[in-house]
């Protein structure tokens, strides 16, 4: 996995963002852009914020390579995309060493429970309220759930799909052999069952607008028949006055 934008977004927000290299206290390099920091950047140095974004996306590589390695070794639980992304923000952090130590072993949720573990009490209170700041916005992302579209590519496996309507969906169609299923696992590429469930989707907002239709063209009709029968009223007031004047 690579991180999102939403990631690279979370990371800019803590990092902050410097075009010129400064030198932080107790450091042996310089830092530049997002946290760039090591033997390549030089007293002086200015970049613009192109090129620091770039920077970040290419440091960025050896945190997911990290992330993806630990996870799979060490956690109990396969990330999805917000997992991940709030992961990499982590170690981008603190480090490899502590990633592991995070989620070696655990589930998700445990994970989730322990990040405000790391936020080292040495240093000015300030320093240590932007870290939990951060371990709080991390955890949050973490637990945040996935946006509908991006957890349909995560679906292997009937068990992967959510109870509710799209899992009533993939249980018809196998039952109807539109799908094959064996075991509980899908006999089709993730592209053919997204596609599937999106045709789904697409056919339930295409009833539910022409639902929406036909209940505004139902109220216009409520509308044009009180609107008659209040003619047809007036008419007939009419004609009584007619007939009282005769």
């Amino acid at each position: 996995m690579t991180t999102s934008q939403r990631g690279v977004d979370l990371i800019k927000s803590f990092e902050g963002l410097s075009l010129k290299a400064v030198k932080l206290m107790g450091e042996q390099y310089w830092t530049i852009g997002y946290g760039h920091y090591g033997p390549d950047v030089q007293p002086g140095q200015k970049i613009t914020k192109e090129q620091a974004e770039a920077l970040l996306r290419q440091d960025l590589r050896q945190f997911e390579t990290w992330v993806n390695t630990y996870v799979s070794a060490k956690a109990r639980f396969k990330p999805n995309q917000n997992q991940f992304d709030a992961l990499v923000s982590f170690c981008y952090n603190c480090g490899p060493g502590s990633l592991q130590t995070l989620i070696a072993g655990r589930t998700a949720q445990e994970v989730a429970d322990h990040f405000l573990g790391y936020t080292k009490p040495q240093g000015s209170e300030a320093y240590r309220q932007g870290l939990i700041n951060r371990r709080m916005k991390e955890r949050a992302l973490f637990l945040a759930p996935m946006e509908e579209d991006e957890e349909m590519e995560r679906w292997h496996s009937l068990s992967d799909v959510p109870s509710g309507y799209y899992r009533e969906q993939v249980e018809r169609l196998i039952n109807t052999g539109i799908l094959a299923g064996k075991n509980g696992d899908l006999d089709l590429s993730e592209d053919m069952l997204r596609g599937i469930i999106f045709a789904e989707r697409a056919m339930r907002v295409v009833l539910e607008d022409a639902q929406a239709e036909n209940n505004w063209l139902s109220s216009q009709l409520d509308i044009a028949e009180n609107r008659l029968e209040e003619i047809r009223s007036r008419i007939k007031a009419l004609g009584e006055k007619l007939m009282e004047v005769g």
